[in-house]
């Protein structure tokens, strides 16, 4: 299974189209450039990327599909439910699917959007500074929760942070 990819707003925008995305999260369309004037160019650029980087495979007869690893990787991107966000240092976004956490993380100097796969442990190594955890879900609403450093260090606390990481409300 792939585990990281790295695309651009617009690269993202395209490969949702081609994988018929149900949802994406809106602060990736705000970092995009205005692609209306230039829709063609714009789309044959991100397609090209997207070839290039190997995240989607086109046939000589035009048909383009996106490899099993890379739609497994971001299938909670566009077809999750559910989203948290974890704001410290600096603020990381989670796309939570039925079996799968896929962190994002902006890089407004690069211009990209890291996704990757992440397991509980992972997720558990950022939960070590005071934070601020939102967690957004389509059937159930939203929840905010903050945490110090010094609360983190409580495992029990550690790990309600973990559930609201998970888009869980809180109640580990």
């Amino acid at each position: 299974m792939i585990g990281m990819i790295q695309v651009t707003p617009e690269e993202l925008y395209f490969l949702g189209r081609i994988m018929k995305a149900k949802y994406i999260d809106y602060s990736y369309y705000a970092a995009m450039k205005d692609i209306q004037k230039q829709f063609d160019i714009c789309e044959r650029k991100a397609l090209s990327g997207l070839g290039e980087k190997n995240l989607i495979d086109e046939s000589f007869s035009g048909e383009i599909e996106v490899p099993e690893e890379v739609s497994s990787l971001m299938y909670p991107v566009f077809f999750g439910t559910r989203e948290s966000r974890l704001r410290s240092d600096q603020t990381y976004t989670f796309h939570i699917g039925p079996d799968t956490v896929t962190m994002g993380l902006y890089n407004e100097y690069e211009g990209s959007i890291t996704f990757m796969s992440v397991s509980d442990r992972d997720l558990e190594k950022l939960l070590k500074r005071d934070c601020v955890i939102t967690c957004a879900d389509i059937e159930t609403g939203y929840t905010e929760k903050r945490y110090t450093a010094q609360e983190l260090s409580d495992s029990k606390i550690k790990k309600e942070a973990l559930c609201v990481l998970k888009g869980g409300k809180g109640n580990a």
